[in-house]
């Protein structure tokens, strides 16, 4: 409640020296944090189409007081501008979420992940792990399967699949089993057998 918060992309051709000037933040002080993000930051890896985050102080300059850049979904890098100059990286917390998700084919696999509000990323990886049991070009009305997974959410928005510990299709009156197995340090599934 101390800060004025905007946020922003940064936007086709923009330098991080580009948008620091245009937030107010004087040449002198882009120069000093352009300095103190050597090693945590490569600007030179400043994306068009990545979010960033101005905090204002609430005085009578509005003066820039923390621009945080986000990296990557995961993170970021805050770059202090009030009492003293710093520059550091931070993660986000990442929720990991067990689920288990059965479905029935009526059109395709895709479709039957949406209908059912699951992450449609959980479709690749099913298909990926009965890639050399099941023709998913002829996939039947009526097939079903079910996975158990971790799914990883960032401020509650799904960000991507973890852990798969099992799966099952049921394909033209056949069961297929997925069970994950490691052998010789690689991580791979295989059927009941």
């Amino acid at each position: 409640d101390s800060f004025r918060i905007e946020k922003s992309k940064v936007k086709r051709n923009q330098t991080l020296s580009g948008v620091l000037s245009g937030i107010g933040v004087p040449d002198g002080a882009i120069h000093r944090l352009v300095i103190e993000a050597k090693g945590i930051l490569d600007v030179r890896q400043f994306r068009a189409g990545n979010h960033y985050t101005v905090l204002y102080q609430s005085d009578s300059l509005n003066s820039p007081a923390y621009f945080i850049y986000e990296k990557d979904p995961i993170e970021y890098t805050v770059f202090q501008m009030i009492d003293s100059f710093a520059v550091w990286n931070g993660l986000k917390d990442v929720d990991t979420v067990r689920q288990f998700f059965t479905g029935k084919i009526e059109t395709s696999l895709w479709n039957a992940f949406i209908s059912g509000g699951a992450n449609p990323s959980a479709a690749f990886e099913l298909s990926e792990i009965f890639a050399w049991t099941i023709d998913f070009f002829w996939l039947q009305k009526e097939d079903s399967f079910g996975m158990v997974y971790d799914e990883y959410f960032i401020e509650g928005i799904p960000y991507g699949i973890g852990s798969i510990y099992g799966a099952f299709f049921r394909h033209a009156g056949r069961d297929f089993l997925a069970i994950p197995f490691e052998q010789n340090g690689k991580n791979d599934f295989y059927d009941e057998k």
